[in-house]
């Protein structure tokens, strides 16, 4: 495949999993600038494997893969350690842009500010991790990622046990952060609110006998009832999801 800078990442055949071991079919896919992504599928499907697959964090076990930017990928529960404050966690993201001190020089000191101001906490920028809520943490892990000005920002559950307040901020950050040359792509359970979201559905499922699972997506761009449609390729609870305005 040839190079193409209009689309963030080209996958052609890939299939995803831990050595030889694929953990889901080939799958062809291509996204663009400006998406807001939401990756679901049952436990074990394989879905943090494809995020950390994008990030270049692994291999694929077939197929290939060519990003046409940087990718960051953001874990689930990261965890907090005293001592650190807000703007100095989110200053973290940009190691490679400090002196030999840690201190984060020039233009990356300024991006810090704007990323933390658009984001919402440049007011916890002094107080320590440790004395934010969760969804307050969570953006601060967002915050974080946005500083290091990547194409594609890969979040494993972001949502995860947030309340319903928190996780619609979340959502709602997501979603505003996919924009221009940047994509967003992010696995939640919290499927309802996040079907809502999104620009685009990507599932994975996997049928009775299957040893692996095949990735359902929605395309670009795709109305509610084409996110829909991949639930109900993904989950065996459907009229959980079929009721979704």
């Amino acid at each position: 495949m040839s190079n193409n800078t209009e689309h963030i990442a080209v996958a052609d055949r890939l299939s995803v999993g831990y050595g030889a071991a694929g953990l889901t079919g080939e799958s062809s896919f291509r996204i663009v600038p400006g998406e807001c992504v939401l990756l679901c599928g049952p436990n074990g499907t394989g879905k943090t494997t494809l995020l950390r697959t994008l990030a270049g964090l692994i291999p694929p076990v077939s197929g290939t893969l060519e990003m046409n930017c940087g990718a960051v990928f953001v874990p689930s529960r990261i965890p907090r350690v005293k001592g650190f404050t807000v703007k100095e966690f989110v200053s973290m993201g940009l190691y490679r842009s400090s002196d030999w001190t840690g201190r984060v020089l020039g233009n990356a000191a300024a991006r810090i500010e704007e990323v933390m101001e658009s984001i919402g906490i440049e007011e916890f920028s002094g107080k320590d991790i440790m004395q934010l809520s969760d969804g307050e943490f969570q953006k601060a892990c967002i915050a974080s990622s946005l500083v290091q000005n990547a194409g594609l920002v890969l979040l494993d559950e972001p949502t995860a046990f947030l309340d319903v307040e928190a996780r619609i901020d979340i959502l709602k950050l997501l979603r505003n952060s996919s924009c221009g040359c940047r994509s967003v792509i992010f696995s939640s359970h919290d499927i309802a609110d996040s079907v809502l979201t999104v620009t685009r559905v990507m599932g994975l499922g996997r049928s009775k006998g299957d040893s692996y699972a095949i990735l359902f997506d929605s395309g670009s761009n795709a109305g509610l009832d084409q996110r829909k449609d991949v639930l109900k390729h993904c989950f065996n609870v459907q009229s959980l999801y079929l009721d979704i305005r």
